[in-house]
């Protein structure tokens, strides 16, 4: 006789979730799994309670650190809505609004219903897509459509309607549509679930999440607030505009494109007379060694560029290497800081490259605020610049100008003290030092270090 098949994993925590109607704490549901199924791992209940997570999106999602909900009972009866579009024109409705945030999208045929719960059916049909845009080169060229014409033109619906798609029951893929109009539609529901979703990527350990884990876990959020219906997701975080999305993650909208402000609109970053000539009290210090830094005033009107010069002039750099601005934000409002960096200029040996002309008084800094300043790509010499006063500008004073530096702690000449020399040293050897012991030389001293590989102490 065939041994009978054990259950997987998999198995056994899809059916223990389909017994349950109601959000479960963490810590049970781990116990229910362990009566049917037992890990080999040292840990039993951290490797179960490791396994939820990874299904987070797909069976359930966590309400909280502790609390996790089924799937199928957080998303019955979330309801949201979409706006007439070139498709509802021609009576059709795309699969991807209702399964654009599952991992099923694509894979699965939906039931569509009506308001009143009878069944509505539906051809597939073939859709065109317009391709705009050089990017477009790599969209596909059609896609299938679920055309509802003979539905639509019962409703005789219009653009003034919107769609409202409510679920029915998301195992079974089916949901409900009814023709409704924006009047009585709370707006303010979108920006709660903006919100919602934003504050999800400010609490995440990485500067992007997962759209399947996400977006259910947001209406069910929203549900349990009463503060449905909303619109459909995707175009919610459009109008939102912190956010940009692929068919995988959510991201800040920083993060997609190279520089804060485009070079190809001068007119975003035009400064009146009286923001261009405030000035900009700014101290910079290495990141990894703090006691050496630099105070300086700049003014508003003057560029990413002009602070490189400042940077390189006051830290004593060569000017032969490329250099870096990223302005760093803070996620969340943690007591611990954290921030994202927000990449705003690379800038040539010769002051120009993406970024360069962004005027100071643009970045949108406060007092507090820092910037992000690496030197040299290649060694990646790291600065934190961080703004700490902002005021009018002093009649006569001319800027950019340095106005403070740390005392420096000199090192000395290694071939000059073994003369009972005491002279500063300017240059490291690399050559020749040793772990144990480096080898310092002034400018006196430099012949004797000739075709050894020098390099700059910096005070």
């Amino acid at each position: 006789m065939a041994k009978r098949k054990q259950p997987s994993r998999k198995q056994i925590v899809k059916k223990i979730l389909s017994s349950i109607i109601a959000p479960v704490k963490a810590d049970e549901l781990v116990a229910k799994v362990l009566k049917k199924y037992t890990p080999t791992a040292k840990d039993p209940k951290k490797a179960i309670r490791s396994y939820l997570r990874e299904l987070d999106g797909e069976l359930l999602i966590f309400e909280d650190l502790h609390t996790v909900v089924p799937l199928k009972v957080a998303m019955e009866g979330v309801q949201y809505y979409i706006t007439f579009d070139e498709f509802l024109q021609q009576g059709v409705l795309l699969p991807v609004v209702f399964s654009s945030f599952t991992n099923w999208y694509g894979k699965k045929k939906v039931q569509l219903l009506d308001a009143s719960h009878r069944k509505l059916d539906y051809e597939e049909t073939t859709i065109e897509l317009k391709k705009q845009s050089p990017l477009d080169l790599f969209m596909p060229s059609e896609i299938i459509g679920y055309s509802l014409e003979s539905w639509f033109k019962e409703n005789e619906i219009t653009n003034k309607n919107i769609i409202l798609i409510t679920i029915v029951d998301w195992n079974k893929h089916c949901f409900s549509l009814e023709v409704k109009t924006l009047e009585g539609i709370n707006k303010e529901n979108n920006q709660r679930f903006a919100d919602i979703v934003f504050g999800m990527l400010e609490k995440a350990s990485k500067e992007h999440i997962n759209i399947y884990r996400t977006i259910p876990t947001a209406y069910y959020l929203l549900k349990k607030e009463n503060k449905l219906p909303c619109k459909y997701w995707q175009d919610i975080l459009i109008d939102d505009g912190r956010m940009m999305f692929d068919d995988f993650c959510i991201q800040y909208i920083e993060n997609t494109r190279f520089g804060w402000i485009s070079e190809e609109n001068e007119e975003e970053y035009a400064l009146d007379k009286k923001e261009g000539d405030k000035v900009y009290c700014f101290k910079a210090f290495l990141k990894y060694e703090d006691t050496i830094w630099r105070s300086f005033q700049i003014q508003g009107i003057n560029t990413l560029a002009d602070l490189n010069d400042c940077m390189m002039e006051f830290f004593q750099r060569d000017f032969d290497h490329m250099a870096g601005f990223w302005k760093c934000t803070q996620r969340g409002k943690n007591k611990r800081k954290r921030y994202r960096e927000i990449e705003l200029a690379n800038i040539n040996p010769f002051g120009e490259g993406d970024g360069a002309e962004i005027p100071i008084a643009t970045l949108d800094m406060q007092v507090g605020d820092r910037l992000k300043y690496v030197y040299d790509f290649g060694d990646w010499i790291e600065h934190v610049i961080e703004l700490q006063d902002i005021f009018e500008p002093k009649k006569k004073e001319l800027y950019p100008v340095e106005t403070g530096r740390n005392k420096p702690n000199y090192k000395y000449c290694s071939m000059c003290k073994e003369k009972s020399k005491k002279e500063v040293a300017k240059f490291i050897c690399i050559d020749c030092s040793q772990e144990q012991r480096e080898v310092l030389c002034c400018e006196d001293c430099i012949e004797e270090h000739d075709g050894c590989f020098l390099e700059d102490i910096l005070y």
